[in-house]
């Protein structure tokens, strides 16, 4: 799990508050909004629209350090500069590992805040 996330974020994430379930409510919100962006990416890349996965792939990536997903950031990253190095070769692969990191991430998080 300690790849997937970063544990020290997500610890400050819980001092923040007291309030009952604000950890689930934060993880639900980000999973909410990562499936969106990820479809999204999905769709624009279908399309051939670089800018617009450019933009989804960079809002993710915001998201994903917020909230401790450090294997997301690691990879929307890889795939942003995939992207504006204009080698569109290994993207079918790397769009496949960002559905699987963003499952297993998911998991890691619902996971860790079970505990």
């Amino acid at each position: 799990m300690s790849s997937l996330l970063d544990t020290e974020t997500l610890d400050e994430l819980i001092e923040l508050s007291n309030e009952p379930g604000f950890m689930q409510k934060l993880v639900n919100g980000f999973i909410k909004d990562a499936e969106t962006s990820i479809k999204k990416i999905h769709q624009d890349y279908e399309k051939e629209l670089d800018k617009e996965m450019l933009a989804q792939l960079h809002a993710l990536k915001g998201s994903a350090m917020h909230i401790g997903a450090a294997s997301l950031v690691d990879l929307t990253a890889r795939i942003h500069k995939t992207i504006k190095e204009k080698n569109k070769t290994p993207l079918p692969q790397l769009l496949q590992q960002l559905d699987s990191r963003f499952n297993e991430t998911s998991k890691a998080l619902f996971k860790y805040i079970e505990q």
